[in-house]
């Protein structure tokens, strides 16, 4: 699974350097700077005729009396399951920030849709302001529904803990109680 991982990340780098996206490249920066010292540290080596493996496994057995040999593989093991652990939780965190960037982004269209739908609802509005005897109660009533609607998309606008709940008790704190009695009462006396 890791060789897998391991041949589709370089894979997606060196596809990414052929086409010089370099949007993508920083998502490997640690990748690349990785490859990057591991090709310096080969040249050197080769270079300079280093046996930096034999170098090590010589003073492991010079330290052989401290048991520090015996610390290598479950360090190494532990050393792999960290970054494993730590790259799960980029991911879940990217996915969770791209889940929050299509909200907001969903909440700010809506807004704009519901707002030019309540700007243009003025017009009505102004309509039954010149026409005679329009009952000025409803147009009372009209602006109470209108502040209500701003009131709660202002509300959802503003919201930074995005969850079911926070949604709907923002508004359900933001929703302005219309008196439907007085409203039913418009009727009748009509």
């Amino acid at each position: 699974m890791i060789k897998a991982c391991l041949r589709h990340q370089l894979g997606s780098i060196i596809i990414d350097i052929f086409h010089l996206d370099l949007d993508k490249l920083k998502a490997y920066w640690l990748t690349i700077a990785g490859l990057a010292i591991a090709t310096v540290l080969l040249i050197v080596t080769l270079y300079f005729e280093l046996d930096t493996f034999e170098n090590l496994v010589v003073f492991l057995k010079q330290r052989d009396s401290s048991e520090l040999d015996e610390f290598i593989i479950p360090s190494i093991i532990a050393l792999v399951f960290f970054t494993i652990n730590q790259y799960l939780i980029i991911r879940r965190r990217a996915a969770n920030n791209e889940k929050v960037r299509m909200y907001k982004t969903m909440v700010h269209a809506s807004n704009h849709v519901l707002r030019t739908c309540l700007n243009q609802m003025l017009l009505v509005k102004m309509s039954a302001e010149e026409t005679p005897n329009f009952d000025s109660r409803v147009i009372a009533l009209f602006d109470e529904i209108v502040a209500s609607a701003n009131s709660q998309l202002d509300a959802l606008g503003k919201l930074e803990d995005i969850n079911e709940k926070a949604i709907w008790e923002a508004i359900y704190a933001n929703t302005t109680e219309i008196d439907l009695e007085t409203y039913l009462s418009f009727n009748k006396s009509e």
